[in-house]
């Protein structure tokens, strides 16, 4: 039996300033011994990246005071200054006083009662952990060698970064149709392995121990393929999602267009999809870097900025997990970049584009062809207006060797179309949605987007209004849609645009902090301007009239002289 698996990315050199605490980062069933420190009531576990109390009962620590707590006690009874901290913590890094003085809060909260008694501090100098503490290192167990496995278990590599997809060969009524149909699974073989987030095998049957598997029964009827795809869980063989194909096969030549590429992108989604889901179901301890990425991802695309907030601390958490892994700093790019775009999180301004720039590069270093790394440095160059650059970088983004998926294909249709390339931007959103119609609502956003930059805003406002029903607290789709009516002359849905705007950003004006928006051309900023100008004039003086004829109407009665 032959299979085929696509290799992976070429290993690179992590960066020098994670490597001070890498024991701490010993991931769970890994041959290295587990080290405990034991304090006063407390365990902590690095192995198993755990705080406990006396109870046994596991205490709620975020990653960066989990980071504080494992320093402060490899160096007990001695005083540590904040500026040592901040280098030990955030090594070659500018943040924020409030960034260890949270760390430091969040650490108390977790000690509860006994705060004092563990983590002194001492005023204007720094702090000094108090506490006896006692390292244990514990061996692990002889692992007995494993029996033979079956040749698809021997290649499976790297099972927390990329997920396992098993391709059953299709069977044939006919000798006739065989060929045929090895032809275009194949070719649906070859599309799914183009997804850099999937790790792809060929098998001839048998059950796999994880992932999932893509089966179907096909046959051809009257010039016609007919099949049914389904998505199982390798293990139970429970079907997560299924699709029928009735296609004629008069243009074979166009079949890739047609359904392979549509399927790869159906399955890569839905299995993105579902281990989602059981992320979201395991305890959050047990979450490997690329879930809590899936996780992080999910929140940041909800474009609110208590979920920005909770996906930043996720893929704080994966970066301390796995520091080699490139998409948990693309992610985070797009997160902290929110700081100029939005005012949200610790970093603002030109703080928070310039962390994200880094964050980005970071991520391409470690995966230089990799699409979402690349889509996140254009957006990032596009932040910090090198024009050429980014749109140079998110054309390499849609043209590599690596199939760039929904969220690559809006970050770099939204640096075409503000860097001068509009009708470019809209059509890698329409061949998007041809092939994924069921695309999260920012895909339509970013259409409205890029036609409104196109000049053509009426063809704008119809899938800016699919993205507003959908997320209707996503502010960026709402300055699109006050844009867009107003040029069209729908004032009312103008108004409501405005009145959305101001209820999710209170005093929002363009120019002065713009979202989205990052024009190259100064014509199309003056667009934004002319036109929130005009809508807010025109809702001030509708609340000017309501003001006046309330004050009107509760008018007191005058008094009668009659006695």
């Amino acid at each position: 039996m032959i299979f085929f698996l696509f290799g992976n990315h070429s290993e690179v050199v992590r960066s020098q300033y994670f490597n001070w605490n890498k024991k701490a980062r010993t991931m769970p069933g890994s041959q290295q011994s587990r080290i405990i420190y034991r304090f006063d009531q407390f365990s902590l576990d690095l192995g198993r990246g755990t705080l406990r109390g006396l109870d046994g009962a596991d205490l709620a620590l975020r990653p960066k005071a989990f980071s504080l707590l494992s320093y402060l006690l490899d160096h007990p009874g001695r005083l540590h200054s904040r500026e040592a901290l901040f280098e030990a913590l955030w090594p070659g890094l500018i943040v924020s006083d409030d960034s260890l003085t949270q760390c430091v809060s969040d650490l108390r909260r977790a000690l509860g009662d006994r705060a004092n008694h563990v983590l002194r501090t001492v005023p204007r100098r720094g702090y000094i952990l108090s506490a006896d503490v006692e390292k244990q290192s514990i061996e692990p167990s002889p692992i007995p060698r494993p029996a033979a496995q079956p040749a698809a278990a021997a290649i499976d590599a790297e099972t927390t970064r990329r997920e396992l997809i098993l391709i059953e060969r299709v069977s044939a009524a006919h000798d006739a149709d065989a060929a045929l149909l090895e032809e275009i699974w194949g070719e649906l073989f070859l599309q799914l392995a183009r997804f850099e987030e999937l790790r792809v095998v060929r098998v001839g049957g048998g059950a796999g121990s994880e992932g999932y598997r893509v089966r179907s029964d096909a046959r051809v009827v009257h010039g016609h393929l007919r099949a049914s795809v389904l998505l199982e869980d390798a293990e139970t063989g429970v079907v997560i999602w299924t699709e029928p194909i009735d296609q004629p096969l008069s243009d074979l030549a166009a079949m890739s267009e047609r359904l392979a590429i549509p399927l790869a992108h159906h399955i890569a989604r839905q299995a993105a999809s579902e281990s989602r889901r059981r992320a979201r179901h395991k305890a959050p301890a047990a979450l490997n870097a690329r879930e809590l990425c899936l996780l992080a991802a999910d929140h940041h695309q909800r474009g609110t900025e208590t979920d920005t907030a909770t996906a930043q601390a996720l893929l704080e958490r994966a970066i301390a997990l796995d520091p080699d892994y490139a998409p948990a700093y693309a992610w985070q790019a797009y997160v902290v970049q929110r700081g100029l775009t939005y005012g949200w999180g610790a970093l603002k301004g030109e703080a928070a584009r310039d962390r994200a720039l880094a964050l980005a590069r970071h991520g391409a270093v470690l995966a230089p062809d990799s699409p979402l790394c690349l889509s996140r440095l254009a957006y990032c160059l596009y932040l910090c207006a090198r024009w050429d650059k980014a749109v140079l970088t998110a054309r390499m983004a849609l043209t590599g060797a690596w199939t760039a998926g929904v969220n690559e294909c809006v970050t770099c249709s939204e640096v075409l179309a503000q860097g001068g390339h509009p009708d470019e931007a809209v059509e890698v959103m329409r061949r998007m949605l041809r092939f994924d119609p069921y695309s999260p609502p920012t895909v339509y956003s970013v259409l409205g987007r890029a036609l409104l930059m196109a000049g053509r805003s009426e063809e704008a406002l119809p899938e800016l209004r699919i993205c507003a029903a959908r997320l209707p607290d996503y502010a960026g789709c709402h300055h699109s849609i006050l844009m867009a009516a107003h040029e069209n002359g729908h004032a009312d849905e103008a108004r409501r645009a405005y009145q959305d705007i101001q209820r999710l950003q209170p005093g929002w004006r363009p120019l002065e902090n713009g979202g989205p928006w990052f024009f190259r051309e100064a014509a199309d900023a003056e667009r934004l301007h002319a036109a929130f100008d005009a809508v807010r004039a025109a809702a001030l003086h509708d609340q000017q009239g309501t003001t006046t004829g309330d004050v009107l109407s509760f008018r007191p009665r005058e008094r009668s002289n009659r006695p």
